[in-house]
């Protein structure tokens, strides 16, 4: 019940704060709660990917992409996700979630979300990002070029390739088997 609290504080607020360029990283404070707690007394490990989601929605909205999604009928879902961990989140500590969108892979939409804390970054997450249509069906690649019509759009780094690569689970339970 508090995430959806947090959630709805947070997709509000996002829509009268100031807009940012959907080519900048956007820095999101947070801070570490009670209910973000596990058994160890630290961040419990899929409260990181809770909490990417939220930057990413603040990212979405405050760039304008979001209305543009909304009034064609798409929204996102999470095609795939990769995080990598290196130092725990504690109890009443402030981080901040940057939040930077990579570019394409195929008809993903790929962000990346930072934990930092005190200039040190605790945590990784890279996002795949599937956008479907209300009406049914996967929005193509191309579809989405031509909503959003910008020549920065291009292929994720290399980097993120690979790493979305490694995670990429197949489409189909006979290609799982095969696997």
């Amino acid at each position: 019940m508090f995430l959806a609290l947090t959630d709805a504080y947070r997709l509000v607020r996002s829509r009268f704060r100031s807009r940012v360029d959907p080519f900048a990283t956007l820095a999101s404070p947070m801070r570490v709660w009670p209910h973000h707690l596990d058994a160890l007394i630290h961040m419990n490990n899929g409260t990181y990917l809770t909490l990417a989601t939220f930057a990413r929605w603040e990212f979405v909205i405050r760039s304008g992409y979001g209305d543009i999604f909304r009034r064609l009928g798409w929204y996102g879902v999470i095609a795939g996700q990769v995080v990598r961990y290196r130092r725990g989140l504690r109890l009443w500590q402030r981080f901040a979630v940057e939040t930077r969108f990579l570019g394409l892979d195929g008809p993903n939409i790929v962000f990346e979300h930072r934990f930092v804390r005190g200039g040190e970054v605790v945590a990784r997450v890279i996002a795949c990002i599937r956008m479907l249509d209300r009406r049914g069906g996967t929005v193509r690649r191309e579809d989405l070029l031509a909503a959003v019509p910008d020549p920065r759009i291009t292929d994720v780094p290399e980097w993120a390739a690979r790493w979305t690569a490694v995670a990429r689970m197949p489409m189909t339970e006979a290609d799982v088997l095969v696997d």
